[in-house]
């Protein structure tokens, strides 16, 4: 199921709702939580049902509610962005691990080529 949330001006005052789509009619009553994934974000949407005050269907056969709703709470749950962004850092740091790494072996190499000239002059002279 889509959902939306979102106001409607009703005469002098604003009121919260819900807009749905499925394959079918939804009926909510009371207290509802609701999911979604945007992305890599995880909304959580709390909300307490007033009462539905419109239904509809579209040529594709989707059906739509519309429903007064109060007390409502989101929660978004960025773990999975978070842990992507730590994973690439992770990533970038072992990358730079590694070409200091070489770096250092390219150094002892280089220390080690100059000692066995210094050590082969050094048994000429």
């Amino acid at each position: 199921m889509e959902y939306t949330i979102g106001t409607v001006q009703r005469g002098k005052s604003c009121r919260m709702i819900l807009k749905t789509k499925d394959a079918a009619h939804t009926d909510l009553d009371g207290r509802v939580s609701l999911e979604m994934k945007l992305g890599n974000t995880l909304i959580r949407d709390a909300f307490t049902v007033v009462g539905k005050y419109q239904s509809a269907e579209d040529l594709d056969g989707n059906c739509y509610d519309w429903y007064y709703i109060c007390d409502h709470y989101r929660h978004e749950d960025r773990t999975e962005e978070v842990r992507s962004e730590c994973e690439q850092e992770i990533t970038d740091l072992e990358i730079e691990a590694i070409e200091q790494d070489l770096a250092i072996t390219d150094n002892e190499i280089a220390i080690m080529e100059l000692q066995e000239a210094v050590d082969t002059l050094m048994q000429t002279t």
